[in-house]
């Protein structure tokens, strides 16, 4: 609770300056400091295991950083409507490497890859990502990568290796990365759990794959919605489908895998709020059930299938937990010596 009030009364004291200057922001306890944005690596290096590390809204993406230490990350989102005031936040390469372990990311664009244990001499476990949009993920190609949660997110084409034990995906989105040459939605995928997870589904140069390694195995997809026209194809081994919804006629599940009570051949109109064709993320699209689908309440714990299922549904906007301006203005003059400064601030309570 501090932690926040004190946040709020810098926004208060600061707005003047605000827009004109952006700060890395890097809090242990009640000692902070100030780095400019071309010192992120920088800063990093320098914080002190276990800090909060506040980060603009600035791109960033033309630099590669690497995580070495537990460290809490915010970034100010990577919505565009809600981040009008601040700007997005947005990184190029990330790499996490030995040490980084407990890391929390939340609010933050990835513009190139993510990469976790990427490397043969680098193990990482119960990294957390939240409210981020991660444009290409690449999990534990090099050495073993474990129990990793991404919750409310957006994954391009998420890599995750054989090397992965205990990767869980809550209430997000898997799409294809727009421009790739890639032959599945999922490249590769193996011991992880998709939980309440949308999956668009566009013909990707003809070859209809779930998983471009068609040995991906060991995954679960449950309470999830696969906005498929045509059937799911490259389905992997030993995996699972429980209670999810094609709108294909998938009558296919693949070697070795099973469904449970699946919903096939659903109109794709009647499953939305909106009717929109569209088969990729779109920050304009309502992804709330229609009233009528049948998605409804027919999660494997009463609640929706898709994102805003489960017990803690999709946070809206991507607002990130931390306080973000929503709104600001000021006076034109001093009053009495004294300039009225408005700012209306916003968060999410977790």
């Amino acid at each position: 609770m501090n932690r926040v009030l004190m946040i709020l009364i810098i926004i208060v004291i600061s707005t003047i300056n605000l827009y004109s200057y952006k700060a890395i922001i890097v809090q242990n306890g009640n000692d902070a400091k100030l780095y400019q944005v071309t010192e992120l690596q920088k800063a990093l290096d320098s914080a002190a295991v276990g800090s909060d590390v506040y980060l603009p809204g600035y791109d960033f993406s033309g630099t590669t950083i690497t995580i070495r230490k537990k460290l809490n990350i915010y970034g100010t989102g990577f919505y565009s409507s809600a981040t009008n005031e601040t700007g997005k936040t947005i990184l190029g390469t990330l790499t996490y490497n030995t040490g980084s372990d407990s890391t929390l990311l939340e609010g933050v664009y990835i513009d190139n890859v993510l990469r976790i244990s990427y490397t043969a001499t680098h193990k990482v476990s119960n990294l957390m990502f939240r409210k981020c949009n991660i444009r290409g993920l690449n999990l534990a190609n090099g050495d073993t990568s474990k129990f990793h949660t991404f919750k409310d997110c957006i994954l391009y084409n998420p890599t995750i290796s054989s090397k992965a034990v205990g990767i869980k995906v809550y209430n997000s989105i898997i799409d294809p990365n727009p421009g790739a040459t890639i032959y599945g939605l999922i490249f590769e995928s193996y011991n992880t759990s998709y939980i309440n997870c949308i999956l668009h589904y566009p013909d990707v140069n003809g070859s209809k794959g779930l998983f471009w390694a068609s040995n991906s195995a060991f995954n679960l997809f449950e309470n999830c919605i696969f906005l498929n026209t045509y059937e799911l194809k490259s389905l992997g081994l030993n995996n699972g489908f429980v209670n999810c919804l094609s709108v294909y006629n998938q009558t296919d599940w693949g070697v070795d895998n099973y469904n449970v009570d699946c919903l096939i051949n659903q109109n794709k109109d009647s499953i939305f709020v909106d009717t929109l064709d569209i088969y990729s993320f779109s920050e304009d699209f309502d992804y709330h059930l229609n009233n009528n689908c049948l998605g409804k309440d027919y999660g494997t714990d009463g609640t929706d299938l898709g994102i805003y299922g489960g017990t803690y549904p999709y946070k809206e906007l991507g607002i990130p937990i931390i306080p973000y301006i929503k709104n600001y203005n000021s006076a034109n003059k001093t009053v009495n010596g004294t300039l009225e400064v408005n700012v209306e601030v916003e968060s999410q309570t977790e």
